[in-house]
């Protein structure tokens, strides 16, 4: 007997951790799932059929006592959330990561840290089986330009990692400082749908245009103020082709309010490299019916979630918006709509707070969010609370809790 014992022990323990790795339900409440998994186990061997039947007794004992059973929230499983950390040199960044991967494998089965990391790091997370994704280590003069493409690109090589997985049918994009409201982004549903690219628009935006196409709404003033062309000459102009200029300065000086005024646009890495991808004969697949560029409103990028299936045109229109070191915040726009108009990729809109204020980072700003429904969050960096407390959003209207547990050591 115990030779037997011993020889399952040997020649079984391996495969029955794989398999409830990947186990998974259908069913959402504590006592279905606890009497099919004990099914599964006694299907493949595992347990005996008197191990089941003492199993649905003592469930049954618990209901007929009235017991309540925790709720459960089960393991997104078709879904891999990658989490974009722009640095991983500071003495916590480690801290930061791990308790980051930790929190949110609570919902996500499989989760991917993307940040600069050296092997010494790298050897640290495989030991600790943590999902990671080696970013390109950019060099920019000023260090708070990491973050312009980084996330374009591990968010293009995490596609890639997973076009072909049987398993996960999208990636979601996070910045490590973005609280996900789950059950607000999944629509309540499980398993989550994937069917339709998922882009955020800002609670505070009053022009309703992140993700949108503007080429035919019936307000023509709104479109020519927030989109623009480009023809592959490089000539610029408004989106009816009524105003016509050189630079992307100049246009911007002929139409009043455009593109809200706001600052980057007319830089280097928005519109003057959107200027020249239009010149690039590589974005020729890409153009108008009248050979033109159509630019969409920029915006806020910290947040996207693609289907992979759309991986390989995901891909080659980032690589342009790379290579012509057009950041996110005028890229991901951009590329959404290129999805849009060869595949007529269905796209969902979720509410984003966020705050650039006084309020940035705290519990206070969370409170404000909090007054209606949103599905993100932002900036709220769990993996600077990790020698306070835990952060449970709840799913429907961010009530979070302070919970009196911590990580314990988690070496540097």
């Amino acid at each position: 007997g115990d030779l037997s014992a011993d020889h399952d022990l040997y020649t079984k323990s391996g495969k029955l951790i794989d398999f409830l790795s990947s186990w998974d339900s259908e069913h959402l409440n504590l006592p279905q799932r606890v009497e099919q998994l004990w099914i599964d186990l006694y299907e493949r061997s595992y347990i005996e059929l008197d191990d089941v039947v003492a199993m649905q007794k003592w469930l049954e004992a618990l209901i007929t006592m009235g017991y309540k059973f925790p709720e459960t929230k089960p393991r997104i499983r078709n879904v891999a959330l990658m989490g974009q950390f722009n640095y991983a040199d500071f003495p916590n960044s480690m801290k930061q990561i791990m308790i980051w991967s930790q929190k949110n494998r609570e919902r996500f089965q499989t989760v991917v840290a993307a940040a600069p990391l050296n092997e010494t790091q790298v050897d640290y997370l495989k030991a600790h089986r943590v999902g990671y994704l080696q970013a390109e280590k950019r060099k920019f003069k000023k260090r708070g330009r990491f973050g312009f493409y980084n996330p374009m690109s591990n968010l293009m090589r995490t596609l890639q990692r997973f076009a072909n997985s049987s398993t996960i049918e999208a990636v979601l994009y996070a910045h490590d400082d973005a609280l996900l409201n789950v059950t607000d982004l999944s629509g309540g549903n499980y398993p989550f749908p994937t069917d339709k690219i998922l882009a955020n628009r800002r609670q505070s935006e009053s022009n309703n245009a992140e993700y949108v196409d503007l080429r035919t709404i019936p307000d023509r003033e709104k479109a020519r103020r927030l989109s623009h062309r480009v023809f592959p000459n490089g000539t610029l102009s408004d989106v009816d082709k009524t105003v016509f200029a050189k630079t992307p300065k100049e246009l911007k000086e002929q139409i009043p309010n455009f593109h809200s005024n706001w600052g980057l646009w007319r830089e280097p890495f928005c519109a003057g490299g959107q200027q020249q991808m239009a010149m690039d004969p590589e974005f020729a697949n890409y153009l108008e019916p009248d050979g033109s560029a159509w630019f969409p409103y920029h915006t806020q990028s910290d947040f996207l979630m693609v289907p992979t299936k759309y991986a390989f045109e995901f891909a080659e229109a980032a690589t342009l918006h790379l290579k012509h070191k057009i950041f996110i915040e005028c890229a991901f726009g951009k590329i959404v709509d290129i999805l849009q108009q060869k595949f007529e990729a269905p796209i969902r809109h979720v509410k984003l707070c966020t705050d650039w204020g006084k309020l940035r980072g705290t519990w206070k700003a969370i409170d404000v969010c909090k007054s209606e429904p949103v599905a993100v969050l932002h900036p709220f960096k769990i993996g600077d609370r990790f020698d306070e407390f835990w952060v449970v959003a709840d799913a429907i209207n961010f009530p979070l809790e302070k919970l009196n547990k911590t990580l314990g050591s988690i070496p540097v």
